[in-house]
């Protein structure tokens, strides 16, 4: 997918010094002698002679740019497309190199699609290799079009919910989140730009859609005891964007053909019918084992922000104790995040076996002013 104002400019970014963290995402724009990068944080340049071409990142699906020139600076792209422009071609070296990524990619997408499909006669089979194909397949989608995908569910709930748009409230919550969105960023293999939003639903639920963006229900907000339940909330949340667990078990309801077509090629195809489907991100019921997994590694970005990880705990128990009739009727993030007992008691074990000696980050904020606002917003 070329993205950009013309055939020459690509989604990608850039790493640098002078960014902002040390690197942004912007787009990336091809001349006949350099690479340009041009972003919010600023515009950087890297000449192609003796520019060096390398594929890396999660399953290798980002394209590195880099010059012996320039250390500290590298430029990253996920569109394979860019191998094929012009400018790129007059230049032996990232001629090369182009040729020898596409010729791995093209080879390791056909042996996988040639196993796929002779599996569909093996009965016995299919669903263990189906996992498999998922997992492959979903690895290949770039975040730009999970982004596109989670923008397109979110415009939708936008369109049809009351969105809080006070900044001091919006301010609030980022201070509460950006801490284990940076670690979530920091951690994991696949770079997002996360984004919070707070809608007004009285019901208690929060999902973050592929790509990053994060919905708070005013519900939760309210019913929450603390900052932490709160962080614990979006770390879980915003461990399922980076394992690509929405999008996994959207795939995976696709059945094998279209399965198979995807990784013959039929990537945007894939994208396409996804988007049509976006809605049912809303109401994903998540295996156990994705539960588990995001438990664990919201548990790490808590730990990684030296947050306090038992508020991700106490609200799990609220839930679970919701789900006996006893507080909490309208938690609607159990219909989605079932707080069974096990579940509860296995993030109990690792979070005391990961305990810190240090004391953890105390938030330097009212929490309950900030319920207090909320609330008075929800009654104007």
């Amino acid at each position: 997918m070329t993205a950009g104002t013309s055939e020459n400019t690509y989604a990608g970014g850039a790493f640098d010094d002078s960014l902002p963290g040390g690197k942004a995402g912007g787009f990336l724009k091809l001349s006949e002698h350099r690479m340009h990068y041009r972003g919010d944080a600023g515009e950087l340049e890297l000449p192609l002679d003796r520019m060096e071409l390398k594929r890396g990142g999660a399953a290798n699906r980002l394209l590195f740019f880099s010059h012996p020139s320039y250390a500290n600076r590298q430029f990253y792209c996920s569109d394979a497309s860019i191998l094929k422009n012009v400018h790129l071609q007059r230049w032996p070296q990232l001629a090369g190199s182009g040729r020898r990524i596409r010729g791995l990619t093209g080879a390791r997408r056909f042996g996988y699609a040639a196993l796929l499909v002779a599996a569909l006669a093996l009965v016995g089979g299919i669903f263990s290799l189906k996992e498999a194909a998922v997992g492959l397949v979903v690895s290949q989608i770039p975040v730009e079009w999970e982004a596109k995908l989670g923008d397109s569910v979110y415009e939708q709930l936008a369109a049809s919910h009351h969105v809080v748009d006070d900044p001091a409230l919006n301010a609030t919550l980022q201070r509460i989140v950006q801490p284990v969105a940076n670690s979530a960023d920091r951690l994991s293999e696949r770079s997002y730009e996360f984004r919070f939003h707070i809608i007004e639903d009285s019901t208690i639920n929060a999902f973050a859609l592929p790509g990053g963006t994060m919905v708070f229900h005013t519900g939760l907000i309210l019913r929450a005891g603390s900052p932490e339940e709160i962080a614990g909330v979006a770390a879980h949340e915003l461990a399922h964007v980076t394992h690509q667990h929405g999008m996994r078990q959207m795939v995976q309801s696709l059945g094998l053909l279209l399965i198979a077509q995807a990784l013959l090629g039929d990537m945007e195809g894939l994208v396409g019918v996804l988007v049509t489907q976006g809605q049912e991100l809303l109401s994903l019921k998540f295996s156990r084992d994705y539960e588990h997994e995001a438990d664990l590694t919201g548990l790490a970005y808590l730990r990684d922000a030296n947050i306090d990880p038992t508020g991700m705990l106490s609200f799990f128990e609220k839930l679970q104790e919701s789900g006996s009739g006893n507080m909490l009727e309208d938690a609607d993030f159990l219909s989605t995040h079932p707080a069974t007992a096990d579940r509860i008691e296995a993030l109990q074990e690792a979070i005391e076996a990961t305990q810190k000696n240090s004391p953890p980050h105390q938030f330097t904020l009212d929490f309950h002013a900030f319920q207090n606002r909320l609330q008075s917003h929800l009654q104007q």
